[in-house]
């Protein structure tokens, strides 16, 4: 029929994984009809969206023990699974919001992933959404020589501690520090830019990674926007963002006696046990997600009126990030068990330049490896007979050669 959208994905498929009533819920279902971005997406991103409206006023305290309510949510998938899309799409259903409620600043697109620029405008306002249309662009900043603390300064925004006597261009002073970053990436990317200390050290276990990927025989059909329906979930969004004189959301009784029963099952214990050595963290960051995913499912209900979380936004947040972690474990099961990153970035590397090659300061600047490092890899491809180093003009130049055997470890 024309003029009715068909989405790709029935909405149905998704009432496990959201509340049953709030604007969470109206959005997706706004979204859906609008683009044909897998609908977990969506989800991600509105879930992010209510964490940045509540968590820079509110934590959640279960057993007098604060839990900061931002989240680090990452959103994978191949390219054209309309990652950015999705993100797009929520931004521009809130952006007049935080205008109308004097809160403009929130959103942050930084135009470089600089130390400097990070942590100069956390000082300023330290309550952001950090949007990252590539995830790998704030990863891998973090491995220049310059900054080596990078993973230790999320990791303690993310805890919500006060950053004291950081030195990057000139002391600085960051207090409660509530960042939600909002990203996506595709999973070569991923493999490429992490390692397994990344994920077994709890780096990657503080985001929540959601990894979906849309049919190629599924097109969507008659996408269609609702004008009335997008004021009515800008107006509900305006209502997230407005102050509460209530500081803390707290589970009822009912949601932590369910929560507490998912974490302790047999089901649960067993997923666990049964994960990658590296992706146990993960699993046992699990329920901080859990907590943060609930209290903004239980804001997009009632928000500022009550700060109870019941028991059946604690049910939906529960199976959104058991989804998450089933994601994440189909995807990154056998992250890098047996290959060296360095030498994987650059196999990438060299695998992209052809016959001409690539200079010395070109691939140090792509790989963001030392110099040692990268002399290190270089001179075991050169046994391997996998690249030849000449000099052009007093330039060393990397050229690739055709291997005579195959290369998974320093030790080869």
């Amino acid at each position: 029929m024309a003029g009715i959208p068909m989405p790709v994905w029935a909405f149905a498929d998704l009432c496990d994984y959201i509340p049953a009533y709030g604007w969470i819920r109206d959005y997706v279902a706004y979204a859906i009809q609008c683009t044909d971005a897998p609908p977990m997406y969506h989800v991600m991103a509105a879930t992010a969206l209510a964490m940045n409206a509540v968590a820079a006023e509110h934590n959640c305290v279960v057993d007098g023990e604060p839990i900061p309510l931002h989240d680090y949510v990452l959103i994978i998938g191949v390219s054209g699974t309309r990652k950015t899309a999705a993100i797009k799409r929520a931004l521009r259903a809130v952006q007049p919001c935080y205008a109308a409620t004097k809160l403009g600043h929130r959103i942050w697109y930084p135009e470089a992933c600089t130390p400097e620029g990070i942590a100069l405008a956390l000082q300023d306002d330290p309550n952001r959404l950090l949007v990252l249309y590539e995830w790998t662009d704030l990863h891998a900043s973090g491995r220049a020589s310059y900054w080596q603390h990078a993973p230790q300064f999320w990791e303690l925004i993310f805890d919500q501690q006060p950053m004291q006597r950081l030195k990057v261009a000139t002391p600085i002073r960051i207090e409660r520090p509530s960042v939600t970053i909002l990203s996506a990436s595709t999973p070569s990317l991923i493999k490429q830019h992490t390692t397994l200390h990344d994920w077994q050290a709890g780096k990657m276990a503080r985001y929540l990674i959601g990894h979906q990927e849309k049919p190629e025989d599924k097109e969507m059909v008659n996408p269609v926007e609702h004008p009335e329906l997008l004021a009515d979930i800008r107006r509900n969004y305006e209502r997230l963002l407005a102050p509460s004189l209530v500081e803390s959301f707290s589970p009822s009784a009912q949601a932590k006696e369910y929560k507490n029963d998912w974490q302790y099952s047999t089901e649960w214990r067993e997923f666990v046990r049964d994960l990658p050595e590296h992706l146990k963290p993960s699993g046992l960051r699990a329920s901080d997600h859990v907590y943060r995913v609930a209290t903004a499912y239980q804001a997009s209900i009632d928000y500022p009126d009550s700060l109870i979380i019941s028991e059946e936004t604690m049910a939906a947040a529960i199976q959104l990030v058991w989804w998450c972690l089933e994601s994440v474990k189909t995807q990154f099961s056998m992250l890098a068990v047996h290959e060296n990153q360095p030498l994987v970035r650059v196999r990438a590397v060299l695998g992209g330049v052809g016959t001409l090659g690539i200079s010395r300061a070109e691939m140090l600047r792509q790989t963001q490896l030392h110099g040692k490092e990268l002399d290190r890899v270089v001179a075991t491809l050169i046994e391997c007979e996998q690249v030849a180093v000449v000099k052009h003009k007093g330039i060393v130049i990397y050229v690739p050669r055709r291997p005579t055997q195959t290369v998974r470890s320093l030790a080869d």
